[in-house]
C-alpha cells in the first residue's frame, strides 16, 4: 500500500512536525510514517483517526484514498481542533454568517449542504 499520508503532506506543503501538531500526535510518530519506518496499514486506529481529522478526511477516505481535500478546508479544520471553546463558537458564528452570504445553488435550494448548526460547547 502506498504512503498517502506522506503524499498527501507532500502535496499541501505541510512539514511533518507541523502535521504532528495539527493531528495532536508525536512528531516522531509522524516522521516514521512519512519515512515508511511505520507502514502505512500498520498505523494504530487512534493515530489513523486523528491524522485522517488533521486532514479533514474520514478514516474511509484517507484509508481508501477516494477523497479530494481542498487545503482551505484542511485549514479550517485545524484551527478549529487547535482552538478553545470560545474560539470554536467564534468559528461556528461565523461560519454560519459565510453560508447565509455565500450559499452554494444546492444550498439555496435546501439541499444536502444546507448544514445545521452544531452545539460547539464540548466539541474536542
Amino acid at each position: 500500500m502506498d504512503n498517502r499520508i506522506a503524499a498527501l503532506l507532500k502535496e499541501r506543503n505541510i512539514k511533518p512536525a507541523s502535521f504532528a501538531e495539527m493531528a495532536m500526535i508525536p512528531a516522531s510518530t509522524v516522521y516514521a510514517i512519512v519515512n515508511g519506518t511505520t507502514k502505512f496499514d500498520k498505523i494504530g486506529i487512534g493515530t489513523f483517526i486523528k491524522i485522517a481529522k488533521a486532514l479533514g478526511m474520514t478514516v474511509e477516505e484517507l484509508y481508501f484514498g477516494t477523497y479530494e481535500i481542498d487545503p482551505a478546508l484542511s485549514e479550517i479544520t485545524a484551527t478549529y481542533r487547535q482552538t478553545t471553546p470560545e474560539g470554536k463558537r467564534f468559528m461556528s458564528a461565523n461560519a454560519k454568517t459565510v453560508r447565509e452570504v455565500y450559499p452554494t445553488d444546492e444550498a439555496k435550494n435546501g439541499g444536502e449542504n444546507n448544514v445545521q448548526d452544531d452545539h460547539v460547547s464540548g466539541v474536542a
